[in-house]
């Protein structure tokens, strides 16, 4: 890889993510998500700005596998595990993936489950060039403790996870991406579409990645709740669905909220990118193809 010429940085944009209603997810050169460290390669797409938000963050481990613990009033002290990429360098911000694993049957299987994403990513991360995290639901059955709730949920632990990564690695918050598993992926639609938590909603990322979940179930309740939340979105956030062709309790109610999503503006191939796999429940083979509907975006004021 070219070392960095001064010239390029002209055509750096400088971002920084605000509300809802001021921001917006653009669709990047192709050949973004193919090079890692793409903003900082010489000759490709000259005349092409490339969003680029750096937390400048620093101090923590890699590269790799690792972890880092957190604390959040009302829970013990929990770890959250990281993948953080070969080529990773401190000086040169990279795109983060937050990733959220299925319900597990207790909470030490959560915890195994998370290191199991976060390694089940890690390939797909050296290969382009993206740090993963993955939180650890507290949920007594190995789930996610979700609002409305009189004290902290894990979407407060999923945040503060969010925010100790920021301040210990250069990560790029204009491109910051989530993904969900099952339990995970509703967790998924429930932050973006119903904005819960200040630090992680639909304002911060740029897209995400449900595979094996519903809109429906977690963020609404019924159709018409669904339909009367989509509606009421202030931006179309990109989305990606990946559900299994034997997986029956998840295929038809994906397949309906595909064509909520569409009846509601987001568009095929465009805002929203709909896969049907031969399987069941599972996300083994998907990974690469959710990264692939995802990096393609950036945040933008």
């Amino acid at each position: 890889m070219k070392s960095p010429n001064p010239c390029s940085f002209a055509l750096l944009l400088l971002l920084f993510v605000g509300h809802a209603e001021a921001v917006s997810s653009v669709a990047l050169p192709a050949w973004v998500c193919s090079k890692t460290n793409a903003i900082f390669i010489d000759g490709f797409e000259s005349a092409i700005a490339v969003p680029h938000n750096p937390s400048m963050g620093s101090g923590g481990g890699y590269p790799g596998d690792t972890s880092r613990y957190i604390t959040v009033a009302g829970y013990a002290t929990e770890p959250y595990y990281i993948h953080i990429p070969a080529n990773y360098n401190p000086a040169r911000a990279m795109p983060l993936l937050i990733a959220l694993h299925g319900a597990a049957g207790s909470h030490n299987d959560a915890d195994t489950a998370a290191q199991i994403v976060s390694y089940d990513w890690g390939a797909i991360a050296d290969t382009n060039g993206f740090i993963v995290i993955a939180p650890v639901g507290e949920n007594s059955l190995g789930s996610w403790t979700v609002p409305p709730s009189a004290g902290p949920t894990d979407y407060d632990i999923i945040a503060t996870a969010f925010t100790d990564a920021l301040s210990a690695y250069n990560i790029d918050r204009s491109r910051t991406y989530l993904w969900g598993f099952s339990a995970g992926g509703y967790v998924a639609f429930d932050l973006v579409l119903n904005n819960y938590n200040s630090v992680v909603r639909a304002d911060v990322f740029a897209a995400y990645s449900a595979n094996s979940a519903e809109i429906l179930g977690l963020a609404c309740a019924s159709s018409t709740g669904c339909n009367q939340l989509l509606a009421a979105q202030a931006r179309r956030v990109p989305v990606d669905m990946h559900v299994g062709t034997m997986d029956s309790p998840h295929l038809a109610p994906a397949q309906a909220d595909h064509a909520r999503l569409l009846a509601h503006g987001w568009v095929d191939g465009s805002t929203v990118f709909y896969t049907e796999f031969t399987g069941g429940h599972t996300y083994t083979g998907q990974l690469a193809g959710a990264w692939q509907s995802v990096c393609g975006f950036a945040l933008t004021p």
